[in-house]
């Protein structure tokens, strides 16, 4: 990889000078330092904002569509006469994943 800034004279060919070598590493430490006060400005934001009380991250969000929507007395049904997710999963059509998120989801257990 080659790069030449012509305006600012810089030349980073396979041998570059000593004067490039102190310039190129120069501002790789001046880009390091910017991604440190970056990081140190958002995590002291974000402390500020949790003092305040502010809740941070995703909000949840609401119960999404599912197949089994609908089914949910008839799963609880099964699920107290003991029969297994897989069994259910079959009956109800879905795949076994979706019957446990969708369980765990409405707090059928």
């Amino acid at each position: 990889m080659r790069l030449i800034a012509v305006a600012e004279g810089i030349d980073l060919s396979e041998k570059p000078d000593t004067q490039t070598q102190v310039m190129s590493t120069l501002f790789c430490q001046l880009a390091q330092i910017e991604r440190e006060l970056c990081s140190k400005r958002t995590k002291e934001g974000l402390q500020k904002a949790r003092a305040k009380g502010k809740k941070l991250g995703r909000p949840k969000g609401s119960l999404g569509k599912s197949k089994l929507n609908g089914k949910e007395k008839q799963t609880q049904k099964f699920l107290a006469l003991g029969v297994s997710k897989a069994s259910i999963a079959k009956i109800t059509g879905v795949d076994r994943c979706t019957l446990h998120r969708f369980i765990k989801s409405r707090g059928l257990v």
